[in-house]
Protein backbone atom coordinates (compact mmCIF):
# COMPACT_ATOMS: atom_id res chain seq x y z
CA UNK A 1 0.00 0.00 0.00
CA UNK A 2 1.60 3.38 -1.10
CA UNK A 3 2.23 5.83 1.97
CA UNK A 4 0.88 8.76 -0.47
CA UNK A 5 -0.16 9.30 -3.87
CA UNK A 6 2.19 7.88 -6.56
CA UNK A 7 1.53 8.06 -10.23
CA UNK A 8 3.24 5.18 -12.81
CA UNK A 9 3.92 6.19 -15.83
CA UNK A 10 5.27 4.11 -19.27
CA UNK A 11 6.91 1.80 -16.72
CA UNK A 12 8.77 -0.30 -19.08
CA UNK A 13 9.36 -4.03 -17.93
CA UNK A 14 10.46 -7.28 -19.82
CA UNK A 15 9.17 -10.76 -19.38
CA UNK A 16 11.85 -13.45 -20.36
CA UNK A 17 10.47 -16.81 -20.79
CA UNK A 18 13.05 -19.61 -20.39
CA UNK A 19 14.44 -20.74 -23.68
CA UNK A 20 11.42 -19.13 -25.20
CA UNK A 21 10.50 -15.09 -26.32
CA UNK A 22 10.78 -12.11 -24.86
CA UNK A 23 7.78 -10.10 -23.64
CA UNK A 24 8.28 -6.00 -23.13
CA UNK A 25 5.58 -4.23 -21.09
CA UNK A 26 4.63 -0.79 -20.34
CA UNK A 27 2.71 -0.10 -17.30
CA UNK A 28 0.46 2.98 -16.13
CA UNK A 29 -1.39 2.80 -12.51
CA UNK A 30 -2.46 5.45 -9.98
CA UNK A 31 -2.24 4.55 -6.24
CA UNK A 32 -3.47 6.18 -3.38
CA UNK A 33 -4.43 5.18 0.30
CA UNK A 34 -8.33 5.30 1.07
CA UNK A 35 -9.37 8.55 2.50
CA UNK A 36 -10.76 7.78 5.92
CA UNK A 37 -10.57 9.35 9.31
CA UNK A 38 -10.47 7.61 12.57
CA UNK A 39 -11.75 9.49 15.41
CA UNK A 40 -8.77 7.57 17.38
CA UNK A 41 -6.42 4.58 17.19
CA UNK A 42 -6.71 4.16 21.00
CA UNK A 43 -9.55 3.33 22.93
CA UNK A 44 -8.66 4.01 26.79
CA UNK A 45 -11.73 2.08 29.17
CA UNK A 46 -9.35 3.28 32.76
CA UNK A 47 -10.28 1.63 35.49
CA UNK A 48 -13.58 0.00 35.64
CA UNK A 49 -15.00 -1.67 38.89
CA UNK A 50 -15.39 -5.55 38.47
CA UNK A 51 -18.58 -6.64 39.52
CA UNK A 52 -20.46 -9.94 40.10
CA UNK A 53 -22.61 -9.41 37.23
CA UNK A 54 -20.86 -7.64 34.59
CA UNK A 55 -21.87 -5.06 32.43
CA UNK A 56 -20.41 -3.83 29.66
CA UNK A 57 -18.95 -0.31 29.01
CA UNK A 58 -19.95 1.34 25.56
CA UNK A 59 -17.55 3.48 23.56
CA UNK A 60 -17.76 4.50 20.16
CA UNK A 61 -15.27 4.65 17.48
CA UNK A 62 -15.85 7.20 14.48
CA UNK A 63 -14.61 6.50 11.33
CA UNK A 64 -15.06 8.67 8.34
CA UNK A 65 -15.03 8.46 4.89
CA UNK A 66 -13.40 11.49 3.23
CA UNK A 67 -12.80 9.88 0.06
CA UNK A 68 -14.16 11.09 -3.42
CA UNK A 69 -15.31 6.71 -3.61
CA UNK A 70 -16.63 4.33 -1.35
CA UNK A 71 -15.25 2.31 1.11
CA UNK A 72 -15.55 -1.31 2.61
CA UNK A 73 -14.66 -1.80 5.59
CA UNK A 74 -14.19 -5.02 7.78
CA UNK A 75 -12.46 -6.65 10.54
CA UNK A 76 -11.96 -10.20 11.90
CA UNK A 77 -11.61 -9.47 15.48
CA UNK A 78 -13.24 -12.17 17.55
CA UNK A 79 -15.25 -11.49 20.47
CA UNK A 80 -13.71 -11.98 23.84
CA UNK A 81 -15.49 -12.36 27.04
CA UNK A 82 -13.81 -8.80 28.31
CA UNK A 83 -14.39 -7.42 24.83
CA UNK A 84 -16.57 -6.64 21.72
CA UNK A 85 -16.56 -5.00 18.52
CA UNK A 86 -19.49 -4.67 16.33
CA UNK A 87 -18.95 -4.00 13.22
CA UNK A 88 -21.31 -5.96 10.73
CA UNK A 89 -19.88 -7.22 8.07
CA UNK A 90 -19.62 -6.03 4.49
CA UNK A 91 -19.86 -2.23 5.62
CA UNK A 92 -19.83 -0.03 3.18
CA UNK A 93 -18.85 4.02 3.89
CA UNK A 94 -20.37 6.18 0.93
CA UNK A 95 -18.04 8.93 -0.35
CA UNK A 96 -19.66 12.41 1.15
CA UNK A 97 -22.53 14.15 -0.95
CA UNK A 98 -22.77 17.17 -3.17
CA UNK A 99 -22.32 19.07 0.58
CA UNK A 100 -19.16 17.66 0.57
CA UNK A 101 -20.35 16.01 4.27
CA UNK A 102 -18.17 12.90 4.73
CA UNK A 103 -19.80 9.59 5.23
CA UNK A 104 -19.59 7.94 8.81
CA UNK A 105 -20.16 4.89 10.64
CA UNK A 106 -20.31 4.62 14.79
CA UNK A 107 -18.59 1.39 15.55
CA UNK A 108 -19.58 0.34 19.18
CA UNK A 109 -16.33 -1.47 21.19
CA UNK A 110 -17.41 -3.15 24.54
CA UNK A 111 -15.19 -4.13 27.62
CA UNK A 112 -16.16 -6.03 29.97
CA UNK A 113 -13.67 -6.47 32.74
CA UNK A 114 -13.75 -9.62 34.48
CA UNK A 115 -11.25 -9.88 36.93
CA UNK A 116 -8.67 -7.25 38.80
CA UNK A 117 -6.04 -6.66 35.76
CA UNK A 118 -5.12 -4.85 33.07
CA UNK A 119 -6.75 -5.62 29.47
CA UNK A 120 -5.68 -5.01 26.16
CA UNK A 121 -6.23 -5.89 22.68
CA UNK A 122 -5.59 -5.04 18.99
CA UNK A 123 -9.12 -4.72 16.68
CA UNK A 124 -7.60 -4.46 12.87
CA UNK A 125 -9.98 -2.58 10.23
CA UNK A 126 -9.02 -3.16 6.90
CA UNK A 127 -10.03 -0.55 4.39
CA UNK A 128 -10.75 -1.85 0.74
CA UNK A 129 -8.95 -5.62 1.70
CA UNK A 130 -5.99 -3.57 1.13
CA UNK A 131 -5.16 -0.82 4.04
CA UNK A 132 -5.00 -2.08 7.65
CA UNK A 133 -5.40 0.13 10.76
CA UNK A 134 -5.02 -0.91 14.02
CA UNK A 135 -6.99 0.20 16.90
CA UNK A 136 -5.53 -0.14 20.44
CA UNK A 137 -8.29 -0.97 23.29
CA UNK A 138 -7.44 -1.04 26.78
CA UNK A 139 -8.98 -1.09 30.10
CA UNK A 140 -7.93 -1.87 34.07
CA UNK A 141 -10.51 -3.84 36.32
CA UNK A 142 -10.44 -2.69 39.60
CA UNK A 143 -12.27 -3.77 42.74
CA UNK A 144 -15.30 -2.71 43.21
CA UNK A 145 -14.87 -2.11 47.01
CA UNK A 146 -11.71 -0.05 48.41
CA UNK A 147 -9.39 -1.82 50.96
CA UNK A 148 -9.08 0.57 53.75
CA UNK A 149 -5.67 0.59 55.44
CA UNK A 150 -5.95 0.03 59.55
CA UNK A 151 -4.04 3.49 60.44
CA UNK A 152 -3.12 1.73 63.70
CA UNK A 153 -1.01 -0.89 61.31
CA UNK A 154 0.30 1.97 58.99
Amino acid sequence: MPIGEHRLKNYKIQLQIVSGPKYDFSLIGNARRPGVKLSSTTVDFGPCFVTRQPVPIQKMLVVSNIDNSAISIETDFEKKPHCDVHLTPGQVLMPGGADQTDDKIQIPILFTPREIKSYSEVLTLDFNNLYKVDVHIKGEGIPLQLELKDPDQA
